[in-house]
């Protein structure tokens, strides 16, 4: 269960911070919430506008010589049976460049902050644009943990990810997820542990360069070697700067400038070289895609397409907007019109004939002011209010 309700053990459990990430709408927070529960605690990233969630969970381990869940060579679990993880919320972001201040605090948390380990949140019905951001993910020196969400979303599309096969392909765990009806919640949990536990066996697949410039990226990272900060692996900063990212190049001016002499010529020659680094992770992705992937076949469509299709065609698309406009109209006249007339006749009939009553001493400028001017306009603009609320009602249908 998550949060745990385990039993006490001899001294506090030990602790694991795992970081959160994803790339926006694909139900990270909703995985978030789920797992924390209502010990969060919200505030900004420290010198930064961006939102910071950090939430605490108990995680109850499988008991110990189970079968399915070998003790790793440096598990914690000698000392209890509960372990006590703090889940850092990310920022989502698509990449890990440095176009946005989002992508600068999730990547430098990263590096810097070196969290145990890495849940990324994908989405199964955008798999192919999702597995981007894994793609960069796996450049970092840190653990990662895939969970593939909304997995009942993507079956009702017709689209199916062999979870089994694209943990093989990408070399890491893969859990399937329903993260609004808590499916899955465990096992990611159980896997994220497992590699925080034991870095060793995490080996993926790494996506590469493209052949072009791979003797470009070793030059950079021979270079490199001995000059730079131990946050930053040095495949990793070459890789950045040879994609043209300003905070790598900046970090490098400032922590190694005899370095950078050398490094500006040689990026200055491989301008282009951004896009194989590109194009080595499309090529990536699409491998991965195509393995683990299954989709309708061609010639069958859904409900959903067959819908498209006639609402898009130049022809009889024109058609069908026009009947659901005239449909609108007449739904919105029959349900409205008997209540916008009963509230127009109740302003103008009942309250003007008792308002001409009230006023008849009098002049009679002032009764026409008041009863054919203010309450007239009045009622004749409350008399709409029935048609506006059924009409913007079944438009947002």
């Amino acid at each position: 269960m998550l949060p745990s309700e385990g039993t006490r053990s001899d001294g506090p459990p030990p602790r694991l911070r795992i970081a959160l990430a994803g790339q926006p709408n694909v139900g990270k927070s909703t995985v978030f919430n789920a797992l924390t529960g209502l010990d969060q605690h919200v505030g900004n990233w420290p010198g930064k506008t961006v939102e910071r969630k950090t939430g605490h969970f108990e995680y109850r381990r499988p008991q110990l010589g189970h079968r399915h869940h070998p003790q790793p060579k440096h598990s914690l679990r000698g000392q209890g049976h509960k372990v006590s993880i703090e889940l850092v919320d990310l920022p989502g972001t698509y990449t890990l460049t440095s176009a946005s201040e989002e992508e600068r605090i999730a990547r430098d948390y990263l590096l810097k902050e070196r969290p145990d380990a890495v849940i990324v949140i994908v989405n199964a019905a955008s798999l192919e644009r999702n597995l981007y951001l894994v793609a960069e993910l796996l450049m970092l020196p840190v653990p990662v943990v895939v969970g593939v969400n909304m997995v009942d979303v993507a079956e009702a599309h017709g689209v199916h990810v062999e979870t089994p096969v694209l943990a093989a392909a990408l070399g890491l765990p893969v859990v399937e997820l329903v993260a609004s009806k808590r499916k899955g919640l465990q096992e990611l949990v159980e896997a994220a542990v497992a590699v925080a536990e034991d870095p060793g066996r995490f080996r993926p697949n790494r996506p590469t360069i493209r052949a072009k410039h791979r003797g470009v990226l070793a030059e950079l990272e021979s270079l490199l070697e001995g000059h730079i900060p131990s946050d930053y692996p040095v495949s990793y900063l070459a890789l950045k700067l040879l994609e043209g990212d300003a905070d790598a190049a900046a970090l490098v001016k400032e922590q190694a400038p005899a370095v950078w002499e050398s490094v500006h010529p040689l990026l200055a020659r491989h301008e282009d070289a951004y896009l194989d680094i590109a194009g080595g992770r499309y090529d990536w992705v699409a491998r991965m895609v195509r393995a683990a992937v299954v989709r309708p076949r061609r010639g069958v469509a859904g409900l959903t397409d067959r819908v498209d299709r006639v609402a898009t065609h130049p022809l009889w698309g024109l058609l069908a907007l026009l009947v659901a406009l005239a449909a609108l109209f007449w739904i919105t006249y029959q349900v409205a019109g008997p209540a916008s007339r009963a509230l127009g006749g109740l302003v103008t009939g009942g309250l003007s004939d008792l308002l001409r009553d009230l006023l008849s001493w009098t002049p009679g400028w002032v009764e026409g002011l008041i009863v054919d001017g203010a309450v007239a306009g009045a009622g004749t603009v409350i008399s709409f209010i029935p048609i506006l609320v059924i009409f913007f009602a079944a438009l947002g249908l």
